[in-house]
Parts: C-alpha cells; structure tokens; sequence
C-alpha cells in the first residue's frame, strides 16, 4: 500500500504504500489525527475492508507511472512507501521523485544497506521499524521517565497541550534567531 497525504487539504494527500503492520500503523494515526490521504493498494479485497472507514483508494500497482499519475502524484505533496520489500520501496521512491521532484518521500527500509539506496533514489526520509524498535527499547531500559514524556508530547492522547512545527518563510525576520 502507498500513502499519499495532503499537508494542505487537497492540493492534495498523502499517499500510502503498504499492506503489512507499518502501512496499517500509519493509516490509523492519520486517521486518527484527521489528516485526508489517498491509499494506493494493489489488492481490491484490502481496499474493501478500509472503504468502511471513509478511506480515498486508487487500486493499482504504486511501482507504475499509471497508477502515480492516476492518484494525483503531480499534485501531492508527500508520500509514504511502507511496503514491507525493499527494492519496491526503492522503485516507488524513483518513480514518483522522477514524476514529482519537490515530493516528500518517507521510505520504510527493512535491511540496513537498503537505506542507501532509498536516499540515493531520492526518499527524503529512512525508516527503519526494527532500527527504531531496538533503540526505543533501550532508551526505555535506560530512561523510562524521558521516553513517557516524549511519548506523552508526540502522542498527546488525551493531553491538553500540543507542540507545533511553524515553517519561517525565507525573507522573514525570524528566520535564523533562537528561541
């Protein structure tokens, strides 16, 4: 499955790649954060069972220029590849940077020397699930209380604070100052 996801509502979502726990992962917390994305999904019988939810879908094959265009890829402004094999990830990474240079692409990669390839065929960002998996557990070992409140900060489940990302424009005149 790919995810493609609008940072501005429709102009247009993110897309997401991937049929396994990761791909899963990040479509329930886009939905529950409300954020309006485009599913690519190559089986018709998984896209059924998330239609319920109000999921947008394009069945067809994220490798292919057909089925990118098809979802918009010109217009999105990021993608998510979390299909669970390497090398698809990395051929999705290529096509949809070569149809959409300015794209956001966050790439899952499963084998360590595959990340390479991902940044090199343009992915802006490298997952890894079992990297960041082994490091959270020891970072949980070490420093239970710092990873509850960064948990607690990110996650913000029933939490009355949030903590925002604010792009600077280039000209501004914050741009470059500290807090």
């Amino acid at each position: 499955m790919v995810l493609i996801a609008p940072i501005q509502i429709f102009t247009f979502s993110p897309f997401i790649t991937s049929r396994g726990r990761v791909g899963q992962e990040v479509i329930k917390n886009l939905l529950l954060k409300k954020v309006p994305f485009v599913l690519i999904e190559k089986k018709a019988e998984v896209v059924q069972k998330l239609q319920d939810k109000g999921i947008l879908f394009i069945v067809g094959d994220a490798t292919e220029d057909k089925t990118l265009l098809k979802a918009s890829i010109l217009k999105a402004k990021s993608l998510i590849a979390c299909l669970p094999n390497d090398a698809a990830n990395v051929f999705i990474t290529l096509t949809s940077k070569g149809l959409n240079p300015d794209l956001l692409v966050i790439a899952r990669s499963n084998l360590p020397e595959s990340s390479n390839k991902l940044k090199r065929a343009g992915a802006d960002q490298v997952i890894s699930p079992s990297i960041l998996g082994g490091r959270r557990m020891v970072n949980y070992l070490l420093k239970p209380s710092m990873v509850s409140f960064v948990d607690t900060l990110v996650d913000n489940q029933g939490v009355e604070f949030t903590i925002e990302e604010i792009e600077i424009p280039e000209k501004s005149p914050l741009r470059g100052l500290s807090l």
